[in-house]
């Protein structure tokens, strides 16, 4: 459903670009409550595939065509930009490419337009990055722009002066990633994989210490 009023909201959407692999598809909602949704956690976790089925639904829904997808409703949106991270020029490192195309999308765009972002400024250090995203992201939301940020990076979220949505990739309690990109009120994907890593997460510790006799079997 197109309607002025309406909130960008995707029910079960998924990439159709997975139909081209023998991958199992699992299906994502995605709901647009404000401007700004940030996309965060590990990487393989369904991020990208979860930016790609937003735009997809987008542009197939403002052209009339089948959207992959059991639900969706759109406002009135002008224009789709995508910003994904790319390899260095042969005249200029990453980190200048990628700040010269976020300058120039916000040149462009205007409100309720939709941007997708997919892990830029991922070539420089975290504090960093995160300054960078922080300009732009309080730009864009100063323009009215729907803005769908992914990165593996950190950001702190409670000294936002504008709203923000957060996603995740959702990990079981096994540490196995079930590709659905879940609301989250905090970032703790990454801490789940070093835990993991470490052979330190609950499941873990429950199998050492039974080995070891120090709880029963």
């Amino acid at each position: 459903r197109l309607s002025e009023n309406a909130r960008l909201h995707i029910l079960n959407g998924f990439d159709i670009s997975l139909l081209k692999t023998k991958d199992t598809i699992v299906p994502n909602d995605f709901y647009a409550e404000t401007y700004l949704s940030l996309v965060h956690g590990t990487n393989s976790g369904g991020k990208t595939a979860f930016l790609r089925m937003i735009g997809i639904c987008t542009i197939f829904a403002l052209v009339g065509f089948y959207v992959p997808a059991n639900e969706m409703t759109i406002p009135y949106i002008g224009c789709v930009y995508t910003a994904f991270a790319q390899d260095e020029a042969i005249h200029a490192g990453r980190l200048t490419n990628e700040q010269k195309r976020m300058e120039k999308i916000l040149s462009e765009t205007r409100a309720y337009d939709l941007v997708l972002v997919n892990e830029i400024y991922s070539s420089t250090n975290q504090k960093e990055s995160a300054e960078l995203s922080n300009e732009i992201l309080k730009k864009f939301h100063e323009n009215c722009c729907y803005v769908v940020w992914n990165s593996h990076q950190d950001y702190d979220l409670h000294e936002k002066t504008f709203s923000i949505l957060l996603y995740t990739p959702e990990i079981t309690s096994t540490n196995e990633k079930t590709f659905k990109i879940v609301r989250s009120d905090r970032c703790d994907t990454k801490s789940q994989l070093i835990a993991a890593s470490y052979g330190l997460t609950y499941n873990d510790l429950i199998k050492k210490w039974r080995q070891k006799g120090w709880i029963a079997a």
